[in-house]
């Protein structure tokens, strides 16, 4: 992979502007059953986050980019939310610590298929997304969620 860049991207509507070039790759890091509400642990909003992870998806889906889920390895809940859930040949990682790039082959596999940017849409903005991106992100719009409805700076 060329120098990578990691764009965390939230908003449905910047999905399509990066959706059409050539080796963006859209990574929903953890969107499962036990963040939303009657789940071990309920975050604020997780459905409004996941309608517009939903949104940035269906954009990808269009345009037959390459989509990578990564899910924690968590039970029970640890399912992957009905409303992101991979279709065919959609990649599916399962991961055990909080960056997904940990202990997993995501980075193999994004470096495999020629994979040189990234949006990034998921669960648990204040470790799992700022995991992922070893710094703090940027939040475009709503498409994450976590524990305390404080938002991050953008």
């Amino acid at each position: 992979m060329k120098a990578t860049t990691i764009l965390v991207l939230c908003a449905a509507i910047a999905a399509p502007l990066f959706a059409s070039e050539p080796t963006t790759a859209l990574l929903i890091i953890d969107i499962q059953d036990f963040y939303f509400p009657g789940g071990n642990v309920p975050l604020v909003e997780p459905e409004a986050a996941a309608a517009n992870a939903a949104r940035v998806l269906a954009a990808f889906r269009a345009e037959g980019k390459p989509i990578v889920h990564v899910r924690h390895d968590v039970e029970p809940g640890g399912a992957i939310h009905a409303s992101v859930a991979p279709k065919g040949g959609e990649k599916v990682f399962t991961k055990s610590e909080i960056s997904c790039f940990n202990g997993t082959q995501v980075l193999a596999y994004l470096k495999k298929i020629g994979v040189e940017r990234l949006v990034i849409v998921g669960m648990q903005t204040h470790m799992c997304l700022e995991a992922a991106t070893g710094q703090p992100t940027t939040s475009v719009s709503s498409a994450w969620s976590s524990a305390t409805p404080a938002q991050p700076e953008t």
